[in-house]
C-alpha cells in the first residue's frame, strides 16, 4: 500500500488571555434519528425504538455492579461501521439530496461524521497529550470523516468500570419494551413501542452496551455546513413525544448521563476541571444539550450522589476557553476541507494522525487495491445516480 505523506501545523496554543478570539457563529438542529440493535445481530432501524426517557433523578445509593455478569458487551464493529449507519440514514431519506444535471446526487453539507470526532478535535488545544487518528474521503463535494479506534486490551476490571456508565443510564431512564411480531391482519412484521416516560426503570434487565438511539443533526459553524450523528442518552419529558413531527424533534431536551468520582483527590479535581469538563461540555454543546446528569460513585461502583450540570454554566471559571475550542474546530475543518478538495478523488482515503509531541497533524493519501473504503459501495453508487438500493 503506497502512502503519500504530508503534514500541517495547527496552533494548539490558543490560550492567550491577551488576545481574545470571538466565538464563531454556530447553530445546530436535529433533523432525524435512527436506532441500532445490540448484541451479535446488529441492525439499523429507521425509527426511535431505542429512545429512552429521563423523567427524574433516581434515589441513591445505586449499585452499578448489579447484574454485571449478564452484561452484553460492545461488539467488535469495524471502525467505519458508525459512518456506514449515517450513510444508511441518508440513503433512506432522499429528500436530503438533490440531483445535478449529470444525474449525480449532492448532499448540502461540507462534512458528514459523528459527534465524537468533532468533540475530540474541539478538545485538542487543551487535551493534546494523546495521539488520535481518523480517515476522510471526498465525494460529490462532501468530506466524510470516520474515526479509527486506537485499540487496547482491557482487563475485566476495566471492562466492568466501563459498564458502570451504561448501568447508570439504565437507572435513570424509562423501562424499555420493544416488540416485533407478525400482525394477524396484515401478515407482516409490525413494530410496537411501549416506552412510557413515567414507567420506573427495570434494572433487573441485562445491560446491552451497544444498543443505542441516534439523532442526526445539521449544524452551521461559520461558513461550514455539518451533518453528524450522535448517540443520545435520554429525552427529558413527562409525556411521550412524537419525534416524527419536525418541530417536536428540534425542540426536544436530550440529557447526557455520566459517572464521576464521589470523593476526588486534588489531582482528580484538577483533571476534571481541566479536561473532563471540556469533553462533557463540547459533546453537549454540539448537539444542543442543556443538562448533564452525573452519578458520583465510589471505588466499589456505588453511586452516592447525583448532580445535574447545566451545560451553559460548565465553561465558567475553567482553565479552558469555549471560544478557543470552537475556533480550533472551525480552522481545522477548513484545513481538512481544502486538503480533500485539492485531492478531489472520490476513491482516495486520507489518513490523519495527530502527533502530540510535534504538535502537528500528519496526513497520508492511502493508495492501492487493499485500501479500506470508509464510504459503503451502495452509498457511492447511489450518489453516482446508478443505483436505487437502500440497504447495506
Amino acid at each position: 500500500m503506497a502512502q503519500l505523506s504530508n503534514s500541517f501545523v495547527m496552533n494548539t496554543k490558543l490560550t492567550s488571555r491577551w488576545n481574545p478570539i470571538p466565538f464563531p457563529f454556530f447553530k445546530t438542529k436535529a433533523i432525524g434519528y435512527y436506532s441500532i440493535s445490540g448484541g451479535v445481530d446488529r441492525k439499523f432501524y429507521d425509527d426511535a425504538r431505542y429512545l429512552t426517557y429521563y423523567s427524574k433523578k433516581p434515589a441513591p445509593p445505586l449499585d452499578l455492579n448489579a447484574g454485571i455478569e449478564q452484561v452484553v458487551r460492545h461488539g467488535n464493529d469495524p471502525d467505519h461501521y458508525p459512518l456506514y449507519m449515517v450513510c444508511q440514514y441518508i440513503s433512506n431519506h432522499r429528500e436530503l439530496l438533490r440531483a445535478t444535471d449529470s444525474g449525480e446526487l449532492i448532499l448540502d453539507a461540507d462534512f458528514v461524521t459523528r459527534r465524537g470526532i468533532l468533540s475530540i478535535i474541539m478538545c485538542t488545544p487543551y487535551i493534546h497529550a494523546s495521539n488520535y487518528r481518523f480517515m476522510a474521503s471526498y465525494l460529490n463535494g462532501t468530506t466524510y470523516i470516520s474515526a479509527v479506534s486506537m485499540k487496547e486490551t482491557l482487563s475485566k476490571t476495566a471492562l466492568d468500570r466501563c459498564s458502570w456508565g451504561f448501568k447508570f443510564e439504565q437507572y435513570c431512564t424509562s423501562c424499555e419494551l420493544h416488540i416485533e411480531k407478525f400482525s394477524v391482519l396484515f401478515l407482516f412484521p409490525c413494530y410496537f413501542d411501549s416506552d412510557d416516560p413515567n414507567v420506573e426503570p427495570d434494572t433487573s434487565m441485562p445491560v446491552i452496551e451497544d444498543e443505542d438511539f441516534n439523532c442526526i443533526f445539521r449544524a452551521q459553524l461559520g461558513e461550514l455546513r455539518l451533518m453528524f450523528a450522535a448517540e443520545m442518552d435520554g429525552l427529558r419529558s413527562n409525556k411521550k413525544v412524537d419525534l416524527r413531527i419536525p418541530e417536536v424533534l428540534d425542540s426536544t431536551d436530550f440529557v447526557e448521563m455520566k459517572t464521576g468520582i464521589y470523593e476526588k483527590t486534588p489531582r482528580q479535581r484538577q483533571a476534571f476541571e481541566s479536561y473532563t469538563s471540556l469533553k462533557w461540555w463540547s459533546q453537549s454543546f454540539l448537539s444542543g444539550g442543556k443538562t448533564i446528569v452525573e452519578g458520583l460513585r465510589d471505588a466499589n461502583g456505588i453511586v452516592r450522589k447525583i448532580n445535574e450540570h447545566e451545560v451553559a454554566e460548565i465553561p465558567k471559571n475553567k482553565p479552558w476557553k469555549r471560544n478557543l475550542s470552537a475556533v480550533f474546530l472551525k480552522h481545522f475543518l477548513e484545513e481538512v476541507k481544502q486538503i480533500l478538495k485539492g485531492i478531489d478523488d472520490p476513491y482516495a482515503v486520507v489518513q490523519f494522525d495527530f502527533e502530540p509531541m510535534e504538535g502537528l497533524f500528519i496526513y497520508h493519501k492511502l493508495q492501492g487495491p487493499n485500501v479500506q473504503q470508509i464510504i459503503p459501495d451502495f452509498y457511492r453508487q447511489m450518489m453516482r445516480g446508478t443505483a436505487n438500493s437502500t440497504q447495506i
